[in-house]
């Protein structure tokens, strides 16, 4: 499988962030070569999610290099060290840089990890999808492969959120996170879900998930999907989590006092990823 038939599915974006550097170096930090399909991913890609799998590139230095391989590959086995110690039962293979470990090359958006088992030749090398207390599911595919199956919807496995109603990509920016906590509404679920389509539209439809304990959300993207937006629920309480570029606050704050209106509710808070308070109520 090559490169080709994933750009059919989606296609890259014109100017991918974070897909070039010297792979040498990295390979070198490694202390392993790397699969030739990963590395025309990221060239063609870059940083970014594919649905409900995000990549890591190597060359992303972003927030201390959180979302980069070469951080996730160093921290996966610091991380659950004391984990493993406690309960060897849950972890079927090593974890990189041991012999024959899993490397962590994506990761789901249910917290899922997707690793190489670097057993063998790196072009050879199997996906695993592994989460702490789920266990491990093996995959006889490359990561060209798994993504293309996953986009398809033709792979199936658990761990990995359901494929939505339409595959995207989207590469990963810098944008404003605003956490809107509403007050109760009247009005039923799906009548609150319309007035933000009404009040947002056009948007594209991407999913909805429902996870443990009865939470429930549905992503939007608007703007031609310069923003996104998700709306949550969990029993009586209910918010929006909106991200958008700098310097449209003021545009997506009118947005999303309509939507609210219509929802029957009021804002109680609007608070960003810090923090701090954005909007008045």
């Amino acid at each position: 499988m090559t490169i080709g038939s994933l750009i059919s599915i989606v296609a890259p974006p014109v100017s991918p962030e974070d897909n070039e550097g010297d792979w040498g170096d990295v390979e070198d930090s490694l202390g392993t070569d790397l699969p030739n399909d990963f590395k025309d991913l990221v060239r063609a890609y870059g940083s970014g999610s594919f649905c409900g799998i995000s990549v890591w590139s190597p060359f992303n230095g972003r927030f201390d290099g959180e979302f980069s391989l070469l951080v996730r590959a160093e921290s996966f086995l610091d991380d659950f060290a004391i984990f493993r110690e406690k309960n060897p039962e849950e972890f079927e293979y090593p974890i990189f840089p041991e012999e024959d470990g899993l490397l962590e090359w994506a990761s789901a958006a249910n917290g899922a990890k997707i690793c190489w088992l670097t057993q063998g030749s790196p072009n050879a090398w199997p996906v695993v999808v592994w989460d702490y207390g789920y266990g491990s599911s093996p995959f006889r595919l490359s990561a060209v492969e798994f993504l293309e199956l996953y986009l398809t919807g033709n792979l199936d496995e658990e761990q990995v959120p359901s494929r939505p109603v339409c595959p995207w990509f989207d590469q990963m920016r810098n944008l404003v996170e605003v956490t809107v906590t509403l007050s109760p509404s009247g009005l039923a679920r799906r009548e609150r879900l319309r007035a933000i389509v009404e009040a947002c539209g056009p948007v594209v439809d991407r999913g909805d998930f429902e996870w443990d304990g009865g939470e429930r959300q549905n992503n939007l993207a608007l703007s031609g999907g310069e923003w996104f937006l998700t709306y949550i629920t969990s029993g009586e309480r209910h918010w929006v989590k909106i991200s958008f570029p700098e310097g449209n606050s003021d545009r997506v704050e009118a947005l999303v006092r309509q939507a609210v209106r219509g929802m029957g509710c009021d804002i109680v808070e609007a608070l960003d990823d810090e923090g701090e308070l954005m909007w008045e109520r």
